[in-house]
């Protein structure tokens, strides 16, 4: 008798829980698979490799870049891979650690979906919200195809900061209001390219609290925002400004994708053939832009019943309305017919790709549909249809959530050595190496890096002109020293790309890099003699940023403490 009144006290948590499970089942597998984003474990690695060599937070990565490394993590939002690396501190390896942080992603935008829908519907109608956002087919795509983990984090933060934003809104408490900063931050921190149109949602939102509350609380408002981006701006104050001095404005948003050619059309949001491809011109997607035929149904239910309760002048959840207002615009944003906006909001042309708005689709429709609940009055037919509702989600959904290869016998050595890093990682990420560096045309039409599989860095550097010797010091990431016998007048070339923030000694007095090579490498020229010579990346817009951050939380941790 204890056990059945425990199983039905715990019931909702035993559903959530076993429909994260379903969603997560390739995670369990032993070794890891295949995803088109073949970065992430090479990036987890360089950034465990800086983390031991002092570097916090880690600005510079060696091995990728061809092995002349780059400043990946002034531009790569961070956090999917400090959550990784704290696991792998502790003694997971890169593959376990990695899979681990995925699976919080699936369990904490669980446990986040349902309480905001509880808060605003009720705890069946969170169940169902549950089921619709962890089922959603473009979730698949994005862990299971894609291989957008950063991306596939995101959805975590989005009903994170709406639950708590909607906490604050209804008992004005502001320890919510102090959440929802730090959710923002970790969607920034997550996915810079999530968090930069979630603005076109976030801020008309704050609008509306603010309209619904006659403008009482906008100094609350306005400190979530100044919060929010100041917890983050050791990221994004030195992306945003140092980001001219890298090659992503021509790369990624004229030459690798264009948002021009990857609009989607209206019937591919109902249906479209799964697949493991790529995104094409047309409507002959290599990967699918669906919805969910179920999803889609119950929310133009619930929107049916909205208007018919409007137009009565009856009363509505008056969340209700932003959401809706949300989901059509979002819908419309992947459509041809906004190319328009599109081509006047220069700042989403870094997205690529229109279809990157199934996210906010895929979040705002699991919320509305799971008001289609609401109208049913009977319990035991809500209790019913929820159930109906579960099974066919489960049933027409589970098959997607699936890699397209398993590989069981893949250890961190077969996605971390240094060539694998070096060579084949390198050439499918490049967009954030340093601008001057030699380009050519690819196989592709697209511009790459002129470098070849021999001319990948193996060595700390070489002496260039002139005769001498040397040895190696020290050789970080962020720090390397030789020490140098110069038989005669001689240039020494690190292999290491000349970036912003690098900055040359001899004997411990600053002299002058030089990068006039086709690679832009850092070039030091050496008196003749025995000189110790080191090369250092200092980035003072970095402290800066850092300095905003640390007093930002030190703000953060006495309001948190004060209330």
């Amino acid at each position: 008798m204890k056990l059945v009144f425990f199983f039905k006290k715990k019931l909702i948590f035993l559903i959530c829980l076993l429909l994260v499970i379903l969603v997560a089942l390739p995670l369990f597998r032993k070794g890891f698979f295949s995803y088109h984003d073949i970065q992430h474990l090479a990036r987890l690695f360089d950034l465990d490799l800086a983390l031991k060599n002092g570097q916090f937070p880690v600005r510079w990565v060696q091995n990728l870049g061809f092995g002349y490394g780059y400043p990946l993590f002034v531009f790569y939002p961070p956090l999917i891979y400090y959550l990784s690396e704290i696991f792998h501190l502790v003694g997971f390896s890169f593959i376990n650690s990695f899979k681990i942080v995925l699976f919080s992603g699936f369990a904490l935008s669980t446990f986040f979906i349902y309480f905001l829908v509880k808060d605003l519907f009720g705890k069946k109608e969170a169940v169902l919200s549950t089921a619709l956002y962890l089922f959603l087919p473009y979730r698949a795509v994005t862990i299971y195809v894609r291989g957008a983990m950063a991306e596939f984090y995101s959805f975590v933060w989005l009903p994170a900061i709406f639950w708590a934003l909607v906490r604050f809104d209804k008992t004005l408490k502001k320890k919510y209001l102090l959440l929802a900063s730090l959710f923002f931050g970790f969607l920034i921190l997550s996915h810079s390219l999530i968090a930069l149109p979630f603005c076109l949602f976030l801020f008309p939102f704050l609008g509306f609290l603010l309209y619904k509350n006659k403008f009482k609380n906008w100094k609350s408002l306005l400190g979530f925002l100044l919060l929010s981006f100041g917890l983050s701006a050791f990221f994004w104050l030195p992306s945003l400004i140092e980001k001219k001095y890298t090659i992503v404005d021509e790369i990624l948003t004229q030459e690798l994708a264009s948002y021009k050619i990857h609009f989607v059309y209206p019937e591919q949001l109902w249906n479209s053939l799964w697949g493991y491809g790529g995104s094409a011109a047309g409507e002959l997607d290599g990967i699918s832009f669906k919805i969910g035929k179920i999803h889609i149904i119950l929310a133009l239910f619930s929107i049916f019943m909205i208007l018919i309760q409007f137009v009565r002048k009856k009363k509505n959840n008056i969340y209700l309305y932003p959401l809706i207002a949300f989901l059509i615009f979002s819908c419309f944003l992947t459509l041809e017919v906004s190319r328009f906006f599109w081509n006047n909001v220069k700042p989403l042309w870094y997205l690529q790709f229109p279809w990157r708005f199934l996210t906010f689709i895929g979040f705002f429709i699991s919320v509305i549909a799971s008001y289609s609940l609401y109208w049913i009055k009977s319990k035991k037919i809500q209790d019913l249809f929820l159930f109906i509702i579960l099974i066919l989600i489960v049933f027409f959904n589970l098959k997607l959530f699936k890699p397209q290869f398993y590989f069981p016998d893949k250890k961190d050595e077969d996605f971390v050595n240094q060539q694998r890093i070096r060579w084949e990682v390198s050439r499918s990420s490049f967009e954030y190496i340093p601008k001057g560096v030699e380009l050519k045309l690819g196989n592709k039409g697209t511009s790459i890096p002129n470098i070849d599989s021999k001319r990948i860095s193996t060595s700390i550097g070489q002496i260039i002109k002139g005769d001498g010797n040397f040895n190696i010091l020290l050789d970080k990431p962020q720090k390397k020293i030789i020490q140098i016998q110069a038989l005669t007048e001689l240039s020494f070339r690190f292999n290491n790309f000349n970036f912003h923030g690098w900055q040359a000694k001899i004997d411990g007095q600053k002299v002058s890099i030089f990068d006039d090579n086709e690679l832009k490498l850092i070039t030091v020229n050496v008196p003749k003699g025995n000189h110790e010579v080191e090369i250092f990346y200092q980035n003072y817009l970095i402290v800066f940023a850092n300095i905003i951050s640390l007093m930002t939380l030190g703000v953060f941790i006495f309001l948190l403490w004060k209330k």
